[in-house]
């Protein structure tokens, strides 16, 4: 399952019918998996696309949140946290940042291991934190 936040733009062209946009999204989704279901959702909506799934159903979840006025990092967190089965996996890409302060306390008791590299583009390190659920 993956459920993504994606540029306001390109989904506003999708949805207007942009075949050519609407084709992108799907190339850079689709890596040939037939468990995918991709839905396309404006940010804020994403914490409840997240809620609604079943709790301890993934092996990994992905935090990788673009902030906006009506919702944080820490409310996809919340959710997302759920959603990890006993002894999976929840990545918090860019764990370095402000947003996520609250995050450590919430996964107090998750083991956490922290990678530090740099992004194309981007001019200094950044973090990457992976917690592992306690069985």
């Amino acid at each position: 399952m993956a459920v993504e936040e994606i540029d306001p733009r390109i989904l506003t062209r999708a949805r207007r019918g942009d075949e050519q946009a609407f084709a992108a999204l799907v190339r850079h989704y689709d890596a040939g998996l037939r468990n995918v279901d991709l839905r396309l959702r404006e940010v804020e909506l994403l914490p409840d696309e997240v809620a609604a799934l079943s709790d301890d159903s993934f092996d990994l979840v992905v935090v990788d949140f673009l902030e906006a006025p009506a919702v944080t990092r820490i409310d996809a967190l919340k959710p997302a946290m759920e959603k990890v089965r006993p002894g999976g996996y929840l990545l918090l890409d860019d764990s370095d940042r402000p947003g996520y302060r609250e995050a450590y306390e919430l996964l107090a008791g998750w083991r956490e291991r922290r990678f530090t590299g740099v992004k194309d583009e981007w001019p200094e390190a950044c973090e990457t934190a992976i917690f592992r659920r306690p069985k």
